[in-house]
């Protein structure tokens, strides 16, 4: 049987460290720091809320994953919000995941250009920043959609997971009522 009790204490200890720490960041970035760009502290902000958002989805929804033999599945302990609700803010869990890896990605080109490509930095201050803002939530958001509409569960793929989890668990009470 699967014991819960001790991810849900993890989740809501890494949500408080994650809420502080980024709180923090954010006050710190917006009061206090004068010697950095706006479009830099545009990106640190934006990651500082993206982890207080992923880890707020997280802690709500109780998210598991299990890959194994080429199939991967999402499921959650959450027994009481309705499936639908769960379902989406799976898809948002992941979403955002995505989203915080794309930020990352900007991050990176962004330092690149501010060490090697001066002048093509400043342009990251210009109109283009606004892209370079919204194009982290595009890979996030189509893969937040995708993976609603597309990785609904089935009959099927349930059975074949619930085997497998079965034997790794050594019981499907839980897993049975975890939405799949």
């Amino acid at each position: 049987m699967i014991n819960s009790s001790i991810p849900i204490a993890f989740d809501k200890i890494g949500f408080a460290a994650s809420f502080i720490t980024n709180f923090f960041v954010v006050y710190l970035t917006v009061f206090h720091i004068k010697k950095m760009s706006r479009t830099y502290k545009k990106m640190v902000i934006m990651f500082a809320v993206c982890g207080i958002l992923y880890t707020s989805i997280e802690v709500i929804t109780r998210p598991f994953s299990h890959n194994y033999n080429k199939c991967l599945a999402f499921f959650s302990l959450n027994f009481y919000l309705s499936r639908n609700i769960v379902q989406f803010l799976l898809a948002a869990w992941a979403g955002v995941y995505v989203a915080i890896l794309s930020l990352i990605t900007v991050q990176f080109l962004y330092r690149f250009l501010c060490l090697l490509h001066i002048q093509k930095a400043k342009q990251f201050d210009n109109i283009t920043s606004v892209i370079w803002m919204i194009y982290p939530f595009l890979p996030g958001g189509f893969y937040t959609l995708s993976f609603y509409l597309f990785c609904i569960p089935d009959e099927y793929s349930d059975d074949y997971m619930k085997i497998d989890l079965k034997i790794i668990c050594g019981s499907t009470d839980l897993i049975q009522k975890s939405i799949l």
